[in-house]
């Protein structure tokens, strides 16, 4: 199924050093934050994509619950839950179609905060799943913590080790991306620069994830490692993004 990846706002108060918000990929963009009333109804409309809600940090998003309160169809919510969520979760009349992955970041140093609130969302009758980076050996003391106190971890590789190519290359992303402002974007690197913006999410059309033409393939963040490359050759030409 197509997927649409919806960054509600950049705004984090995490800082790690592996995010793709703090890499230096050039000057980064601020983008404008939509009213909830915007996303709600788009994702009246999008009953065929996947939905993913992310960031950032959700929870800083100041419609979350207007979005989350009555859910036409599932939704998938990234969050590293260091924000209160209880007033939040609350207001979610189908629970059972949002599905929360938590993602700790053991730079953050607030392992109880995040197992208390882990252990809430679940309390609400929330499907949850938790997510860490893979750092090495600290990473698997943590994961080793959390499965002595009863917590399944799944960890992601190392997002400091992007497949990074150079010269210019046809770039592919399974996935739509769009801005906090509601503008599609090829990736997550053309996102934070603000770099070849496409048209609002909410024109009737979504266009399908294209192939394009790119000469900055050194610049992809660690969101973009599920791209797919394929170097040029012989004056061979893609759709310019």
């Amino acid at each position: 199924m197509k997927s649409i990846h919806a960054y509600l706002t950049l705004r984090c108060l995490n800082g790690c050093s592996y995010c793709s918000n703090r890499l230096p990929v050039g000057e980064a963009v601020r983008h404008g934050e939509l009213v909830s009333a915007y996303w709600q109804g788009l994702f009246v409309r999008i009953q065929d994509f996947s939905l993913y809600l992310t960031g950032g940090e959700p929870f800083l998003y100041r419609g979350l619950a207007d979005i989350l309160s009555d859910l036409k169809r599932s939704v998938f919510v990234y969050t590293s839950l260091r924000e209160p969520i209880k007033s939040v979760l609350k207001k979610v009349r189908r629970r059972d179609r949002v599905i929360f992955r938590c993602s700790y970041h053991p730079e953050m140093r607030y392992y109880e905060q995040f197992r208390a609130q882990y252990d809430e969302v679940r309390r609400l009758g929330f499907s949850a799943s938790i997510f860490m980076v893979d750092r090495g050996a600290k990473s698997r003391k943590v994961v080793d913590r959390f499965k002595e106190d009863g917590y399944g971890v799944i960890v992601d590789a190392d997002q400091r080790k992007i497949p990074c190519k150079k010269g210019r290359v046809a770039c592919r992303l399974p996935t739509t991306i769009v801005s906090p402002s509601g503008h599609i974007y090829h990736c997550v690197s053309r996102m934070l620069r603000g770099v070849g913006r496409g048209n609002m999410i909410f024109d009737r059309h979504i266009p399908e994830p294209a192939t394009i033409e790119c000469g900055e393939p050194h610049l992809c963040t660690p969101c973009d490692r599920s791209a797919s490359f394929q170097e040029e050759k012989d004056g061979g030409k893609v759709s310019e993004g």
